[in-house]
């Protein structure tokens, strides 16, 4: 019985060595993260910050849903209005489209603290009543219009994103060609 203790006592004492071994080096290789999320709390626009909630100055009735964090700067959105730091934005003011235009926003992405927006507007003096309205997106507030004419996209669709890389911009979206829709990219 001896003989068979001891091994079964070395095998032991070796696992629990190693174990011990193990929780050292993930104890020295933790790191900590911030976690952000957002949302509405009691109808007021507000984020938590590692569960800390903030409100949102201008929130009530809104209820944001998205929120990005780059360079120390923390930005909310909601499609009529973001915030960057706390400090709220109307979108429709920010963009200077007038109120009797129609204006959606679909989309908000944030790169090197430069502010993109996605989405169509109206155009006031189309070139032909088929271009009434403009598929674009907004860096810092200035337009470029990726495509028109609302017969051929698929506006109401809610699958449109937007990415930046190497000053690149990447609209994902669906477009109607000959009564066909496909889903593709606009670069």
């Amino acid at each position: 019985m001896k003989k068979l203790f001891i091994p079964f006592l070395f095998i032991f004492m070796v696992l629990i060595s190693c174990k011990s071994d193990d929780l050292e080096i993930l104890e020295e290789k933790t790191v900590s993260y911030d976690v952000y999320v957002t949302g509405s709390e009691n109808n007021t626009a507000c984020y938590w910050k590692n569960g800390q909630k903030t409100n949102l100055p201008g929130g009530a009735g809104i209820n944001p849903s998205k929120i990005i964090v780059e360079n120390n700067h923390i930005y909310v959105f909601e499609s009529s209005a973001f915030w960057k730091d706390g400090i709220k934005t109307d979108i429709r003011q920010y963009l200077t489209v007038p109120a009797a235009l129609l204006l959606n926003i679909r989309e908000f992405y944030v790169e090197n603290d430069n502010v993109y927006l996605l989405g169509y507007v109206e155009d006031p003096n189309p070139a032909a009543p088929s271009q009434k309205y403009q598929f674009c997106y907004w860096k810092n507030g200035i337009k470029t219009v990726v495509a028109t004419d609302p017969g051929e996209m698929v506006f109401n669709n809610s699958g449109y994103s937007m990415t930046v890389f190497q000053s690149t911009v990447y609209i994902s979206g669906h477009q109607k060609i000959n009564g066909t829709v496909s889903s593709g990219y606009f670069k």
